[in-house]
């Protein structure tokens, strides 16, 4: 990712070795290192892994409006995996990912749902608003004054 940041002008090569040292170090990913440490975006840290995978960076409209797989795939996996499914049909499920490397989330997710997993490449604060958007605590809230004014209309 280093040299890739490096070429398209987002850090020079003294910062990159500061950071590799750093990251021996703390053991850090590269690119969250350089985030932490406010060097580069996220945005250029995730287009320069989409690069360096040859994989799709998800665009901020592609997240879908109402939740995929929400009856088998439960909240908290995905927060932890830090994974959102975008599409799914009969052969496929396309799923943005923080970490498009992690093969767990791969393959829990072909386990699951019996199909092929396609990852592609999340800009971590925008999967992270979708997955607030979709499963947070905005919409379990409206779930609970939905439910509670229910059980009022139906004491009276």
């Amino acid at each position: 990712i280093g040299d890739i940041l490096i070429e398209r002008g987002k850090l020079d090569a003294a910062t990159l070795e500061r950071a590799l040292r750093l990251q021996q170090e703390s053991g850090e990913r590269l690119g969250a290192l350089l985030v932490t440490l406010g060097v580069v975006a996220q945005r250029d840290v995730a287009e320069a892994l989409a690069a360096q995978l040859e994989l799709p960076l998800v665009d901020a409209g592609s997240y879908p409006e109402f939740p995929i797989l929400e009856e088998t795939v439960s909240t908290r996996f995905l927060r932890e995996a830090r994974a959102l499914p975008l599409t799914e049909d009969d052969a496929e499920v396309a799923l943005a990912m923080a970490d498009p490397t992690d093969d767990y989330t791969i393959g829990a997710f072909q386990m699951v749902t019996g199909r092929t997993v396609r990852p592609m490449v999340a800009i971590p604060t925008e999967l992270e608003a979708a997955l607030e958007r979709l499963y947070g605590t905005g919409k379990s809230a409206r779930r609970s004054v939905t439910a509670r004014s229910r059980s009022w209309s139906s004491m009276s």
